[in-house]
């Protein structure tokens, strides 16, 4: 079933904070309490952090991106996020912005960008863009202690859950390699016989209805292995700035809204992961989101 939304009102604050924040949202919006509490009082059965397209770089603002704000407001995100009990954080790609003579200092930008975010407390894990291709692939392996940049991992002590991890600027800007197509395949239908739940963190959505102006160049291949092993709980991608939401035969298709283009507050997202919803903690101009879904019948 699709997600309930409630717009982008909580700013950056401690759990105890945001939750006050939120149910005062619920009450100024007329949302039933029912609802809102159990958001705050029912306890996850874990939580991760997701910070999209930080687009860290040396050069004036253009297009609606504020790539002047990004230290500040990388800064003020990991520290927020250094006060969650995180399994995980993931960063969703384009973690720096390089494009013609810029591309010289990509190298720069990234152990710029990299020395604010190994400061989580939480393990962090990075999804390619188009931009950070420009360090060169060899050095981007190495920086992130990566031996390929699609994977999939699970967290010790979360039984039933996988996550994965894809590239997709393997071939170019929004294109993935015959090799990778079939990993994931692979590795969804793995999940199925295990009976674990899979959340796919991809700097690329998949469809038009979660991301109007970016995504995927050749989706429908990755969309038919979705429809065929039906154990993704979401697609989790950024890419597109203004960020959406749309749901496509169960799975739940969230695009988290730019760093880079909001300098009035740091925007990124927690999530809280249910045995039957997924709720999105939205933070600076990210919304939240409720998205449920049907539990694993073990």
């Amino acid at each position: 079933m699709p997600a309930w939304f409630i717009p982008p009102l909580l700013p950056t604050s401690m759990s105890a904070g945001r939750c006050s924040v939120f149910l005062s949202t619920c009450r100024f919006l007329g949302l039933s309490l029912v609802l809102s509490l159990p958001l705050c009082a029912q306890k996850p059965l874990f939580s991760f952090g997701l910070i999209a397209d930080i687009e860290w770089a040396d050069r004036d603002d253009s297009a609606g991106c504020y790539h002047r704000a990004v230290a500040g407001k990388l800064r003020e995100a990991v520290h927020a996020l250094n006060y969650e009990p995180l399994r995980f954080v993931v960063q969703l790609g384009d973690l720096i912005y390089a494009r013609g003579d810029e591309v010289v200092h990509a190298q720069e930008n990234m152990d710029a960008a990299l020395s604010v975010l190994t400061k989580l407390k939480a393990p962090l894990y990075h999804v390619a863009g188009e931009h950070c291709r420009e360090v060169g692939i060899d050095v981007l392996r190495k920086k992130w202690k990566a031996t390929r940049l699609y994977r999939d991992f699970t967290v010790t002590g979360l039984h039933g859950w996988r996550f994965v991890i894809l590239d997709g600027a393997e071939e170019g800007d929004g294109f993935l390699g015959r090799d990778q197509i079939a990993w994931f395949g692979k590795t969804l239908a793995q999940a199925m016989k295990k009976k674990e739940r899979v959340i796919v963190f991809s700097h690329y959505p998949l469809i038009r209805e979660a991301a109007p102006s970016r995504r995927l160049s050749r989706p429908d291949t990755l969309l038919a292995i979705l429809d065929s092993l039906p154990c993704v709980a979401a697609w989790i991608a950024g890419h597109d700035h203004g960020g959406g939401y749309a749901v496509r035969n169960g799975v739940h298709h969230i695009t988290i809204r730019a760093l880079v283009a909001y300098p009035e507050r740091a925007t990124y997202s927690i999530v809280n992961v249910f045995a039957d919803r997924i709720v999105e903690l939205g933070c600076g101009f990210e919304p939240v989101r409720v998205c449920s879904f049907e539990p694993v019948k073990k």
